[in-house]
């Protein structure tokens, strides 16, 4: 690792606590706010788990992930669509196999904004 990258790698770790907390309380802020939105989910942290919710992610009812996007975009909210299941780039669409769980997943999954000064706001 390049010392600067290292340098700036050691700082980070020192504000590791902080830094998580901070994406935490706005995941949570998230959740409460989405809380009895009709068919919308946050994502759950599984028993025993701790997430530090660095992509904090709703599912939103099938068939409506593009509308929900272009309403939060022309809100000034920069959600965007989950990353395309690996099964669908280019360089894998010759391999036989369904995803399906992984194509509903992208189908209706949004990631919510989660900067660290956003999530400052709500440390």
């Amino acid at each position: 690792m390049p010392m600067l990258s290292a340098a700036l790698c050691s700082e980070q770790v020192k504000r590791l606590d902080e830094l998580v907390k901070a994406k935490r309380d706005l995941a949570m802020a998230y959740k409460a706010a989405i809380n009895g939105m009709d068919g919308v989910m946050f994502h759950k942290e599984s028993a025993g788990t701790f997430s530090n919710f660095w992509m904090p992610t709703i599912l939103v009812p099938p068939g409506q992930r593009d509308a929900v996007l272009t309403a939060l975009h022309e809100r000034g909210v920069m959600a965007r669509a989950v990353f395309t299941p690996m099964h669908r780039l280019k360089m894998y669409r010759d391999d036989s196999g369904a995803f399906p769980v992984a194509d509903e997943v992208f189908m209706r999954a949004i990631c919510l904004p989660a900067g660290i000064e956003l999530a400052r706001r709500f440390a």
